[in-house]
């Protein structure tokens, strides 16, 4: 069970949605497909996370699935939306932070 595995490891006491059917990557046009793994900017990231110490080990899922952050708030409001492009492309945090007081 990947979410429980996840919330268990990263968001303990947290609850964590899951999406096997990957409804909301489509409804969002999250990217997909070889073209998000096999480029430079996925070798420039990968050598970036490994020189953070940073390894992946076992891919769960689709792994050709590209996601994003998304800032949801009351009423189905989107606050912020940000796609990666490829995989290790991730957007400022800060941006991401600056989204959440909008919610409250």
């Amino acid at each position: 069970m990947f979410a429980g595995d996840f919330r268990d490891n990263h968001a303990p006491g947290q609850r964590v949605l899951s999406d096997p059917k990957r409804d909301a990557y489509h409804q969002l046009k999250m990217k997909k497909g070889a073209k998000t793994l096999l480029n430079v900017q996925t070798v420039a990231a990968g050598i970036r996370a490994l020189s953070k110490g940073h390894l992946q080990t076992r891919t769960r899922g689709v792994g050709g699935q590209q996601g994003g952050v998304v800032v949801m708030g009351p009423g189905d409001v989107m606050h912020y939306l940000y796609r990666s492009e490829v995989a290790g492309d991730h957007p400022d945090p800060s941006e991401a932070l600056q989204a959440i007081p909008a919610i409250g």
